[in-house]
């Protein structure tokens, strides 16, 4: 038949033999594989590497990679896979780029666990958007200065809505980090949630030029040199930032903040939102919104955080540089306690925010210090701070908080030469004149000693030995009436120092040496004998309880500086003798802290004693301070730091001296003042004090005639207070303080 073949069976097994070849090598994948695939790798497995598996994936498919441990760094440019590792095991141990290197969009990587430290390449590195990198661990074997466990750093912005969650990373100097570099690019919408940080050296999440980031379940452990998370803007980049959530994260020891929002200059970065977090053990300021100079930062809400424990800083801490626009901030409804310095700041510049309904307790410094403008503070309760509150702004605005008020009194004399006394009830920042003491003429105020917001006791005296007109002035009501209690009569110099121990008990001296003594609130006054021990010429008195008082007598003995000490309330007295003193030195001024750490200083030298032993031993710790000149007070601030003033009769000075424990001395000097003299000081701590002042030659007519200023900042910055113009101020005590 034509056309008909026939075919034997020999041929007919060669074709087949053939066609059965063919269909073989169809089936090898010398291609990607289709969409939806699922590719396995490890040991045994479809392909020996990861890398082999990504470069054989179509986008949409799924890799799964078995237990093993795989010496090699993955790239992936391909969108939509997804790579999982099954079980534990699975470990990437790159050699020296990162572990997985990403460009591309829609990808997964989950599971893995990802040792770097060779040549310090990143764990993850990614460019693009909705990826996801979830429940890795990632740690570095090597000390890695710069390396990152997951970072996008994407040039010109556009890595939006990854999500980076459930992570473990230990042991890295850099966590998980956003930045976008160029001017106007930005990374929108990316999720950082549930991830645990152990040992970050630095940053363990830094975003940087971002909106409407989600910072949520974190937890974050040790970060010794850095912030906690610090989200932040870059200069130059002027597209305006924020709509970040910062949400439910714990955060401890962390080297500098716990959480920072910061402003780089001529940037905005707002309505941001920072809730319910747990922050302690800070380095710097547990929480902090700063903006750099001509910055933007308002709008953002920190609300129910509990912070506590700054070692070096602050809780929340609000603050601008110059020409910065800080307003319109909320600060609601958080916990706060236990801070070295302040509980909230607010610092000069700040305006328009609101402070709100906030717990504020137990902090080193002031529970709530505004040094803005025109704030809104309510609701708030601030209790048991060293001092509760500080307004050293304008126009701001208090209702209804709770807070123990700051009390104080000062004294001096006024224009007629007539002893003054004043009064504060906010800290210093204004004061006002009680009690009328236009028959003081020609005595002065010499001493004050605040006991609480009703008690205190004020010395009234001159420095003319043969003038025997003197008084203990006495309020227990907070000064709305002050009684000239009953002393003893011909009291040369009248009374030089006052220093009230309880509304029962206080010690006074006069300046020619008697020594008094009163357990019934001044009812009686008795002289305590010092039989045993001269006293001509009295300069100061302190006093701590448990039967501990210290004077300072001018009066020489031979070769020897003394101060006079009495630890039985007077039963015996005994002379400690203060080495290396120059022979024409005279013991001036002692302030205890403890009754193991007391100060001295004399005259007419600037140097400096402490003992820490109760006077057993007195040793010189500074000496010539401040140059040729006399220290007009000292206040006790701890056993490590004094604080000292200095009339310099034109104008005066103010020291701060700390001593460590190696005994090397820092000494710091501010003259907030170009008008006046020094003459008092007292001090809570080495960040809060006061000094009164005056004019002593009256060189400027238009000006006060005597200042009170303050310092909430270890000196850092000083406020005047305001208070009548016509009183000289001398001395200055407020309840609760050294003095």
């Amino acid at each position: 038949m034509r056309g008909t073949v026939y075919i034997t069976p020999r041929i007919i097994g060669r074709w087949t033999c053939i066609l059965f070849l063919v269909l073989a090598v169809l089936a090898v994948p010398v291609t990607a594989a289709g969409p939806g695939t699922m590719l396995t790798a490890g040991p045994g497995r479809e392909y020996e590497t990861i890398q082999a598996a990504v470069d054989a994936a179509s986008p949409g498919s799924r890799i799964l990679v078995y237990p093993g441990t795989y010496p090699e760094a993955v790239s992936v440019i391909k969108n939509n896979l997804y790579i999982m590792a099954t079980g534990e095991d699975v470990v990437v141990e790159p050699p020296n780029t990162a572990g997985f290197q990403v460009l591309a969009d829609h990808v997964t990587i989950q599971g893995f666990t990802i040792v770097g430290g060779k040549e310090c390449a990143p764990g993850i590195k990614f460019e693009g958007s909705f990826n996801t990198f979830a429940d890795n661990t990632i740690f570095f074997t090597d000390t890695c200065i710069g390396v990152n466990a997951i970072v996008c750093r994407d040039s010109d912005g556009g890595s939006n809505f990854n999500i980076v969650e459930g992570n473990t990373i230990e042991q890295a100097d850099l966590g998980i980090i956003f930045v976008s570099g160029a001017p106007g690019a930005i990374n929108r919408g990316n999720v950082i949630r549930d991830n645990t940080f152990v040992g970050i050296s630095q940053n363990p999440i830094m975003i940087t030029n971002g909106r409407g980031f989600l910072v949520s379940g974190n937890r974050i452990d040790e970060a010794p040199y850095g912030t906690c998370i610090a989200i932040g803007t870059e200069s130059e980049n002027l597209v305006i930032q924020g709509h970040h959530t910062i949400v439910g994260n714990t955060i401890g020891q962390c080297g500098h903040n716990g959480i920072s929002l910061c402003a780089a200059p001529e940037t905005a970065l707002t309505h941001n939102i920072v809730t319910k977090n747990t922050i302690q053990n800070c380095g710097g300021d547990c929480l902090a919104l700063e903006a750099g100079k001509g910055a933007t930062l308002t709008n953002n809400q920190v609300i129910s955080n509990s912070v506590s424990f700054s070692m070096f800083g602050s809780g929340i801490l609000l603050e601008g540089d110059q020409e910065a626009v800080v307003r319109d901030n909320l600060i609601l409804g958080n916990i706060v306690f236990n801070n070295h310095l302040n509980g909230i700041s607010l610092m000069a510049g700040t305006e328009r925010n609101r402070i709100m309904n906030n717990e504020v307790q137990t902090n080193d410094g002031v529970g709530i210090a505004i040094a803005g403008d025109d704030n809104v503070i309510t609701g708030n309760s601030a209790h048991d701070n060293t001092m509760d509150v500080a307004d050293l702004g304008e126009g701001n605005r208090w209702h209804n908080n709770e807070y123990t008020p700051m009390v104080g009194w000062a004294t001096g004399w006024d224009e007629n030469d007539a002893a003054a006394i004043i009064h504060t009830v906010d800290g210093g920042r204004t004061w006002q004149a009680q009690g009328d003491l236009s028959a003081w003429t020609g005595v002065h105020g010499n001493d004050v000693s605040a006991v609480d917001d009703q008690t205190a006791w004020v010395a009234l005296g001159s420095d003319n030995r043969s003038d025997t007109r003197g008084a203990i002035m006495h309020t227990t009501d907070g000064g709305a009436t002050w009684v000239a209690q009953t002393i003893p009569d011909g009291l040369a110099g009248g009374i030089k120092g006052v220093k009230g121990l309880s509304r029962s008990e206080a010690w006074a001296v006069s300046l020619g040496g008697r020594v008094l003594h009163t357990t019934n609130g001044g009812t009686t006054w008795t002289i305590v004998p010092h039989p045993t021990v001269p006293m001509s010429e009295v300069n100061r008195i302190d006093a701590i309880g448990d039967g501990e008082v210290w004077i300072a007598d001018t009066t020489k003995s031979g070769d020897e500086r003394y101060v006079i000490h009495t630890t039985d309330n007077g039963e015996t007295w005994r002379q400690e003798p203060l080495p290396d003193v120059m022979p024409d030195a005279q013991t001036f001024i002692v302030s205890a802290y403890s009754t193991q750490a007391v100060w001295s200083v004399v005259r007419p030298y600037t140097d400096i004693y402490r003992t820490v032993d109760g006077g057993n031993q007195w040793l010189k710790v500074a000496q010539n301070v401040g140059g040729a000149n006399d220290f007009d007070d000292i206040c006790a601030a701890s056993e490590e730091t004094v604080w000292v003033v200095l009339n310099e009769m034109l104008t005066g000075n103010i020291f701060k001296v700390q001593v460590a424990e190696d005994g090397s001395v820092d000494v710091q000097s501010f003259r907030p003042s170009s008008f006046y003299s020094f003459e008092g000081i007292t001090c809570m701590d080495d960040r809060i004090a006061w000094v009164a002042g005056l004019q002593f030659i009256d060189r400027f007519p238009d000006l006060p005639l005597g200042v009170i200023m303050y310092t909430i900042d270890g000196g850092e910055h000083w406020y005047s207070g305001t208070g009548p113009s016509n009183i000289k101020y001398w001395k200055v005590s407020f309840v609760g303080a050294g003095r």
